[in-house]
């Protein structure tokens, strides 16, 4: 009987001396190494020895028809305990659950994880409290602990790519250490740091907010409709000091190289020109019919 390890034990080895600490610690417990499962009287599983649960979902009862890494509208889900994260294809490698009523297009798979490589499933429309997260298609770490009482944090999320997707849990854990926690938030910088955007956490990550970053700001991507008063104005106002080079927007508003500024308006080609503080309204065949002097009195 082993009482030490050494750095890589084999399953063998590990279930050994897990079964001779249960067996002299804990009474009534059992581990199969085979499946991984820590097993309590009336067999319960309440932990597993190794360190992922791969999930898979399937039609029958032993995986065989319908074998998906997709719940929708199966009926079985299946779970593997191994050391390594990468999932089997086999459904002879999982140990089959039916889900009661199946899961059909609402309802999904959620796990809770407490420590101790404990893990609870629940099938369920919304997950049943902050602490539980919906099967992420990927295998689970069991050495992650869900149900956590952290403090929300504020992070930032770095991609590259143009990729405004809400964090996933791998960067949440590569930037805080932990899943993610009711209230948290982050900001996913993405397109190469010309633009971002905040996610908050509240059962699931939500936009919270857009944000521009940056020196650029792509062609298109901001409409007037997105653009207080306040902020119009200020682009008129800006536009009006232009001196240099010309400028016309939507054929209605252009500025001369000497920083002429022009209005037309309508479609008949009478224009307003603003020009050192004086006001100049012409007709349709260029005739001056208006003109207010010195602004600033």
């Amino acid at each position: 009987m082993l009482f030490a390890l050494d750095g890589n034990p084999s399953q063998s080895e590990l279930s050994e001396a897990v079964n001779y600490l249960l067996g002299n610690l804990v009474t009534g417990l059992a581990a199969n190494e085979t499946t991984g499962q820590i097993i309590a009287p009336g067999g319960i599983v309440i932990a597993y020895i190794y360190k992922y649960i791969a999930v898979k979902y399937a039609d029958s009862f032993d995986g065989s028809v319908g074998f998906s890494n997709s719940p929708t509208n199966k009926t079985y889900y299946g779970l593997r305990n191994t050391d390594s994260s990468v999932e089997s294809t086999n459904p002879a490698d999982y140990i089959w659950y039916e889900a009661a009523g199946g899961f059909g297009t609402t309802k999904f798979l959620f796990y809770l994880t407490s420590g101790g490589r404990s893990i609870t499933f629940v099938v369920s429309t919304t997950a049943p409290s902050q602490f539980y997260r919906e099967d992420p298609g990927v295998s689970i770490d069991l050495d992650f602990v869900t149900a956590s009482t952290s403090s929300p944090a504020n992070f930032a999320v770095i991609r590259a790519a143009n990729d405004f997707s809400p964090p996933t849990d791998v960067e949440v854990l590569a930037s805080i250490g932990r899943l993610p926690v009711e209230n948290d938030m982050c900001i996913v910088n993405y397109a190469s740091g010309t633009a971002s955007i905040q996610y908050k956490y509240i059962g699931g990550w939500a936009v919270y907010q857009k944000i521009l970053t940056g020196d650029l700001i792509v062609a298109n991507s901001i409409t007037a409709n997105n653009l207080s008063v306040a902020q119009l104005s200020a682009i008129t106002a800006n536009l009006g000091t232009i001196t240099a080079g010309s400028l016309d927007i939507n054929n209605r508003f252009t500025v001369d190289a000497s920083g002429n500024t022009t209005i037309k308006s309508g479609t008949t080609g009478a224009r307003v020109e603003i020009y050192n503080n004086v006001i100049k309204v012409y007709d349709a065949s260029n005739i001056l019919r208006v003109k207010i002097g010195d602004l600033t009195a």
